[in-house]
C-alpha cells in the first residue's frame, strides 16, 4: 500500500504514512473481510478468541461429534510435527496448493512470527487470504486461545468446523482456524459469494496448503544492501508476482537496539505516475544523491509521535525508491543508506538477486 500510494498523487498531510502504517497495520489485520486492496507490510496482530466451551468436547472445548451428535469412528490421525519457534523471513514457509479456478498468488507476507498470503482472481484484488503463526505465538488459558503477534487484541466464540488433515477445525467470523502443527495455528478467510463465505472451498484449500520446504517459493530482489553494519539483516518483507518471479517491494531492517526506528524500504519498478510528495514549510529538500534525483523529508513530532525521515526517488536506475525511519536517533540516516548501502538492480527481472545482500 506504500509503494502505491507513494507512487501516486500524495495527500497534502503531515503525518507520516508509514508511521501510520506502521501504528495501525495490527488493528488491519483483523478487518480483511472486504480485501479490497494490496495488503501492507505488516506484522500481525493478537487474536484473543473466545472459545466456546460444553460438555464432552474436544480439546478446546467444542465438540467434535457430527451432526447427530455422534463421535466419528474415523482413525486417529499421525501426531502433527512442531511448528518452527521462527520462520525465516528470507523464506516464506508456506504456499497456496489448490485455489479455486481464476484465483492465484496476490501477495505474501514474511516475519519470524507470521506469515501471510492473499490470492485473488488479478492484482491488487484478494478474495483469499492465510494467516500462519509460528510455534508459540498461540496460547489457549481458560477457554481463550491468544495469538500473540502485535498490539491489537479481538475476541471472537469458535464453532466446531471441519475436519482439516485429519483434525477438528473451527470457524471464527467467517475465518478457519485449525493446527497446522503442534503449537502452531492457521487461520483462513474464505472468498465470499453474496457475502456467504465459500466454506466447502475453505477446506480444500486449507488442505492442500504446502508447508516447509515444499512450499518452493523464492524470493527477488530490485536492489541489494552493502557493507551494511554488524547485526543487521531483513525483519519482514511483503513480495508480489512480476515477470514470473517474486519480487519483494517492500522489507523492514532488523536492526540491534534499533527495533522502533529499524528503516523500512520500498524498492520496485517506476510507475508512469511515479513521484514524491514535496512537504511545506521546510520540511522537504530536493538533492542529488549518486546521480539521483531525491527528494529529502524531515517530518516533525506531531501528537506525540516521534519525528520521520524519509528519502524518495521517484525514478533512480527506473525504480521507485523509499526509505523511511522514525525517532530522534535512527540507527542509519536514510540518506546515508541509499547514498552508502543501497544497490540498485534496475527493472529488468533478469537482473533482479535472489538475497538482499550483495
Amino acid at each position: 500500500m506504500l509503494a502505491e500510494m507513494a507512487a501516486g498523487d500524495a495527500p497534502r498531510s503531515r503525518v507520516s504514512i508509514e508511521l501510520a502504517r506502521r501504528r495501525g497495520r495490527a488493528r488491519l489485520r483483523w478487518r480483511r473481510a472486504g480485501l479490497a486492496a494490496t495488503p501492507v507490510l505488516a506484522a500481525g496482530a493478537v487474536a484473543a478468541i473466545v472459545v466456546t466451551m460444553s460438555a464432552g468436547g474436544s480439546t478446546l472445548g467444542v465438540p467434535a461429534a457430527g451432526a447427530s451428535g455422534t463421535a466419528s469412528a474415523a482413525p486417529s490421525p499421525a501426531p502433527l510435527p512442531a511448528a518452527p519457534r521462527q520462520f525465516d523471513p528470507l523464506v516464506p514457509y508456506v504456499s497456496w496448493g489448490w485455489l479455486p479456478p481464476g484465483q492465484a498468488l496476490v501477495s505474501g507476507q514474511t516475519s519470524p512470527q507470521h506469515m501471510y498470503l492473499t490470492a485473488g482472481p488479478k492484482p491488487g484484488r484478494a478474495s483469499w487470504s492465510l494467516d500462519l503463526y509460528s510455534g508459540g505465538q498461540c496460547h489457549l488459558r481458560r477457554s481463550i486461545l491468544s495469538c500473540v503477534n502485535g498490539g491489537s487484541e479481538l475476541s471472537e466464540p469458535l464453532q466446531p468446523g471441519p475436519v482439516v488433515d485429519g483434525r477438528r477445525a473451527y470457524w471464527a467470523r467467517g475465518y478457519l482456524a485449525w493446527k497446522y502443527a503442534r503449537s502452531g495455528w492457521a487461520w483462513l478467510m474464505p472468498a465470499s459469494h453474496h457475502k456467504v463465505p465459500d466454506r466447502a472451498d475453505a477446506v480444500r484449500v486449507a488442505g492442500a496448503l504446502r508447508l516447509g520446504p515444499a512450499a518452493g517459493l523464492s524470493l527477488t530482489w530490485a536492489a541489494q544492501l552493502t557493507r551494511l553494519p554488524a547485526g543487521w539483516q531483513v525483519g519482514s518483507t511483503y513480495f508480489v508476482p512480476a515477470s514470473g518471479k517474486l519480487l519483494v517491494k517492500q522489507f523492514d531492517l532488523a536492526v540491534p537496539g534499533h527495533q522502533a526506528s529499524a528503516p523500512n524500504l520500498t524498492v520496485a519498478p517506476a510507475a508512469a505516475r511515479s513521484s514524491c510528495y514535496f512537504y511545506p514549510g521546510r520540511q522537504s529538500a530536493r538533492r542529488v544523491i549518486n546521480g539521483d534525483r531525491v527528494t529529502v523529508n524531515h517530518l516533525f513530532a506531531v501528537r506525540g509521535n516521534p519525528p520521520i525521515q524519509q528519502l524518495c526517488a521517484a525514478r533512480a536506475d527506473q525504480l521507485f525508491v523509499f526509505v523511511s525511519e522514525a525517532g530522534t536517533r535512527p540507527a542509519l540516516s536514510a540518506v546515508a543508506l541509499f547514498r552508502d548501502h543501497l544497490r540498485l538492480l534496475g527493472p529488468d527481472p533478469a537482473n533482479w538477486a535472489a538475497s538482499p545482500v550483495g
